[in-house]
């Protein structure tokens, strides 16, 4: 028997809720809940301890004591107290969410529930400016996040660079529209041969031949003068005579791929912006209490990204129209239902062909993008991980206004233990953000990291490796690191001068900050944070300053740690210090006010003795 359920905001049975596999429950997002597994021994044995997931966060279980040793069963509950706030396993969050009940044996299939998350109406205030911020800046946060490909978190593919089957046919079109001078000069073409009818005719090929003595009735009594064909020595006079000529004939497998092509995305294009047009027709519902549903919020938004979608497809629609009037004119040919690129002799030694049906093949191979169920706005469904990625793109904007810096690399770097800090390059997974983003100009090197993640020093430990040397241990789910949301290095080319800021994005408001946060972030990361030197030791911490970024400015916007003298905006700054500033998609004074005073320190025109 295995039984598991959860107790809400009180250890009692009155609110107890048991879960079964499949169901859909509601918490609010302010909840505090303690999860519970019951098993007796049989199952224990055979599946081994529960393991609980919430989204893709494993929650420690402890084994608890038994008062009656004969009791022939075993009780797992979830560490956090009930009065605890990091109970609130939902905080933040909004939406649909899985809870995932697994075993460490692996035995057993896993139970998994759907939870529908309330969140408060001032979250969803701060959401929504946050989601049209994100929704009217999209091409951006998709340009900044997605790397080379511009796709969402959603838009799969199966091919190689796991484009979407759009993303494909944009490519294959840019690639034709170009190539239009390469067709025009060379084209497969075969030799085929004709018969007309003229005056002048002659029938002296097989096929004229053929047609004179297949259409005798036509034959009259000539003259001398009006002889134009012999039978057995004998004059006789056609009106008409067939007459053969050859001409080049662009009919055939190569160029019937291409116009197939053409005419098969323009009608994908066509039943994609149908399918838009049904997805974007949704309805709102206006909240009536304390907590909102987010799938109406989410709709609202996902319905104006759609719009600007369907705007981009009928531009596709009509570049594919023109390329059609293109190439049916240069290589006409007939339409297959489906024509499949193959590499044929011809295609392999034709450099404009072989490329073309390698972009065509693509094409056919890759997914449709998939908008449906809000999953248009990067796959977000934690007001927490919307902040970041807002933060992210306001970060990038105001790197490069401040610091007059252009985004010269952005890619995604794989991290571990047996990597350097800052990870290694990697083809990015599916669906992931880019972690990585180089900012530069003649002036200065900016190095962006996004959640690169910080181990303890190891035999791999390179110099200039961030590491973590506070008092933790590994547990099973692998060896304790840190990991912030953003580190920056900012470097001048010109003074060498070089300072490195940590900046952690919170949904929260000053007060929330001030209590829970600056204190244990300080002493995170510019108190259990050092460097490894050029001779592999270990040296006093790189990191000069942490920045917690915050969403909520109900109690403030500012935060200081020391005298504001003293402060990175002041006239005598020192460091290392933390702070906390407000950023909001409506005011980026603040951080830029940061960001200006960091340009000064790094060109040395404040005075400070010595930077790392």
């Amino acid at each position: 028997m295995i039984k598991w359920k959860a107790y809400i905001n009180h250890i009692d049975e009155s609110t107890c809720r048991i879960f079964s596999h499949g169901e859909k429950i509601q918490f609010k997002e302010t909840d505090r809940i303690v999860f519970s597994v019951l098993m007796d021994s049989a199952d224990f044995s055979i599946h081994g301890e529960p393991i609980i997931i919430i989204g893709d966060i494993p929650l420690i279980m402890t084994m608890q004591e038994q008062e009656d040793a004969e009791k022939n069963y075993y009780i797992f509950t979830s560490n956090e107290l009930i009065t605890s706030s990091k109970s609130k396993y939902f905080y933040n969050f909004f939406g649909e969410s899985e809870i995932i009940l697994y075993f460490e044996n692996m035995v057993k299939e896993p139970i998994t529930v759907t939870v529908d998350i309330l969140a408060r109406k001032e979250n969803a205030f701060i959401a929504n400016e946050m989601l049209h911020f994100l929704t009217a800046n999209l091409e951006d946060a998709i340009a900044i996040c997605f790397s080379r490909s511009k796709k969402g978190a959603d838009l799969s593919g199966s091919d190689e660079q796991k484009f979407n089957k759009v993303d494909a046919i944009i490519q294959a079109f840019d690639y034709l529209s170009n190539s239009v001078h390469l067709f025009l000069r060379e084209r497969k073409s075969q030799l085929q041969s004709d018969l007309i009818l003229s005056e002048n005719g002659a029938p002296t090929g097989p096929d004229s031949v053929y047609w004179a003595l297949t259409n005798l009735d036509k034959l009259s009594p000539a003259s001398q003068d009006s002889i134009n064909i012999y039978f057995n020595n004998r004059g006789y006079h056609y009106d008409q005579l067939p007459k053969e000529i050859l001409f080049e004939d662009f009919d055939i497998y190569e160029n019937r791929v291409i116009n197939t092509f053409i005419i098969n995305s323009i009608n994908f294009l066509k039943s994609l912006k149908n399918e838009y047009n049904t997805q974007s027709k949704v309805s709102t519902i206006e909240p009536m209490s304390d907590y909102v549903r987010f799938d109406h919020t989410m709709e609202k938004f996902s319905k104006m990204v759609l719009e600007v979608k369907i705007k981009e497809i009928d531009i596709l629609i009509n570049k594919a129209i023109e390329l059609k009037g293109v190439y049916f004119k240069i290589i006409p040919s007939k339409i297959k239902a489906f024509a499949l690129p193959r590499m044929s002799s011809y295609i392999k030694k034709h450099s404009h062909y072989r490329e073309a049906f390698s972009r065509i093949e693509k094409c056919y191979s890759t997914n449709s993008p998939d908008f449906s169920n809000n999953k248009l706005l990067l796959g977000l469904k934690n007001l927490s991980i919307i902040y970041e990625i807002t933060t992210l793109l306001l970060l990038s904007r105001e790197i490069e206004n401040v610091f007059q810096t252009q985004l010269t690399i952005q890619n995604f770097r794989y991290h571990s233990e047996s990597n350097p800090f800052g990870g290694i390059d990697l083809i990015r997974p599916e669906g992931v953000t880019n972690n990585h983003f180089v900012f530069s100009n003649p002036e200065f090197l900016i190095d962006l990291l996004y959640e690169a993640k910080i181990y303890p020093y190891s035999p791999d430990s390179k110099s200039g490796d961030l590491i973590d040397t506070s008092n933790t241990k590994a547990n099973k789910f692998g060896k304790h690191h840190f990991c912030p949301d953003f580190i920056m290095k900012v470097t001048s080319k010109e003074t060498g001068l070089s300072f490195t800021v940590i900046l952690d994005a919170k949904f929260k408001d000053s007060n929330t900050v001030k209590e829970f946060d600056m204190d244990t972030l300080t002493n995170k990361y510019l108190m259990n944070i050092h460097s490894v030197d050029e001779n592999g030791k270990i040296k006093m911490s790189s990191v000069d300053m942490l920045i917690i970024l915050f969403a909520h400015t109900k109690s403030g916007t500012l935060l200081r740690r020391v005298a504001p003298r003293h402060c990175l905006t002041g006239q005598y700054p020192v460091f290392p210090q933390s702070t906390a500033i407000a950023l909001q998609t409506n005011d980026v004074s603040l951080l830029n006010e940061h960001l200006s005073a960091i340009r000064k320190i790094v060109t040395g025109t404040v005075g400070i003795e010595s930077i790392h």
